[in-house]
């Protein structure tokens, strides 16, 4: 007698749907843990995050250096901490939790007395990472206003504990303007093995560079930590290193404050690395600037390319109408033929006719800028009634002379002669 479970059907064939669903299996738990391994590592980076400005290191050539103590502030622990830093005239940035603010108001006094810094590190200290905006605005504004309250008025940036963000945190932030500080240099040991205060010395002095945020934690009685501030400042200065506050560090590095600027560096980028391949964050990142500060100069990502193919087609459309004594479709190849001429393929219309030229994505952009070109070219026309002033006329010229352009100068190696021959070619379709 047969044992089957399901007699219609064939043992083979139950096999292979096992052997089908088996798989199934396999590749979804492969999925599922590639996209944690992927959160994960976006909950984790230190050097970028979904919305907003972050610095985790301020990109210098001088030797300054930002030292930050996270959680806190603790009674108990303020001599040795702030001692250090009174005897050597150091300024520190202090990321402090709200409810022990609220907790230790004298040591909190005094780090505002004493000319330090002080950022937002949460009330409670909890992970920022998967959590409603709700929760991330009462774990922010009333730290925010503890810390006013103890009479601090200086810049007020943010560090999430841990470091960890997602998604909530930093939409949230963009939206406030409130930058995000992270760390590069960062070597306590927090795996439980014994870390001598000479050995996170050691770690930290040998990864400090130009522009470096170093991490500690000093509070409740980590005496490992309070022992190396003092080394530690010590052994940087005598490399000549100065230390300052985030926002004096943050201050210092190069920053975006015209169109031009943004252009240069977007322009570069886009030619470096592709035009599709650079995100608006990477952009503002890049400039140096808060996401308001570069919606302020820039209208949208694609803006940063095609005013430049439009500010050339204007130019064009403008030298038309300086030739009134030429026949018009001399005017145009003349115009066209001139402009290519002059145009440098360093300068950012030649870098961004080479982007437009390797980014389809962008060309469908660039038709409106195709209209309003003819439309230019066509009012330059009609200004000196070429072609017998006929408007009709003139836009069968203007479109056909800007096809020439975008057929012929299809490559940074195109030459002005061959938009000529092309031109002298196609005179006969529009001959009075």
């Amino acid at each position: 007698m047969s044992h089957n479970s399901d007699p219609a059907v064939p043992a083979p064939r139950r096999g292979r749907r096992r052997r089908r669903l088996a798989v199934v299996v396999v590749i979804v738990i492969a999925l599922l843990l590639a996209l944690g391994y992927g959160l994960k590592r976006v909950i984790q980076t230190r050097s970028w995050q979904v919305a907003g400005e972050l610095v985790s290191r301020v990109e210098t050539d001088e030797r300054l250096v930002a030292l930050t103590f996270d959680d806190g502030p603790t009674d108990a622990d303020a001599d040795a901490v702030l001692d250090v830093l009174a005897d050597r005239g150091v300024p520190a940035t202090f990321y402090v939790n709200g409810r022990e603010v609220v907790d230790n108001a004298a040591t909190m006094q005094r780090i505002i007395d004493d000319g330090h810094e002080i950022g937002n590190h949460t009330w409670s200290h909890r992970s920022m990472a998967f959590v409603s905006s709700g929760t991330v605005a009462e774990e922010i504004e009333p730290t925010d206003e503890a810390i006013r309250a103890a009479g601090y008025d200086g810049p007020l940036t943010f560090r999430p504990p841990h470091g960890e963000k997602l998604l909530t945190l930093p939409l949230y932030l963009a939206e406030h303007d409130r930058l995000t500080v992270t760390w590069d240099v960062a070597y306590e040991d927090w795996s439980g093995d014994p870390q001598s205060s000479e050995d996170l010395v050691e770690a930290t002095v040998e990864h400090t560079r130009p522009g470096s945020i170093i991490l500690l934690h000093p509070w409740f009685g980590r005496t490992g930590s309070q022992e190396a501030i003092g080394p530690i400042i010590d052994r940087l200065q005598e490399q000549g290193y100065r230390f300052v506050t985030v926002s004096e560090a943050h201050r210092m590095r190069p920053r975006a404050t015209s169109r031009e600027h943004i252009d240069d560096v977007a322009l570069e980028l886009f030619l470096a690395r592709g035009y599709a391949n650079v995100t608006t964050e990477e952009l503002i990142r890049a400039c140096g600037i808060s996401r308001p500060t570069f919606f302020r100069y820039v209208t949208s990502r694609d803006a940063l390319v095609l005013d430049h193919v439009a500010a050339f087609g204007e130019g064009v459309a403008a030298i038309v109408r300086e030739r009134p004594e030429e026949h018009g479709w001399v005017a145009l190849r003349e115009a066209m033929c001139e402009a290519i001429e002059s145009l440098d393929l360093a300068s950012p219309a030649g870098m961004a006719f080479r982007i437009l030229q390797s980014s389809p994505g962008i060309r469908s952009s660039a038709l409106e800028l195709t209209r309003a070109w003819r439309g230019q070219l066509t009012a330059s026309l009609l200004a000196h009634s070429h072609f017998g002033g006929d408007e009709g006329r003139c836009e069968a010229a203007a479109a056909m002379a800007i096809g020439l352009f975008q057929m012929v100068w299809a490559g940074p190696t195109a030459k002005p002669a061959d938009l000529r021959q092309a031109f002298n070619e196609a005179q006969s379709v529009t001959q009075t």
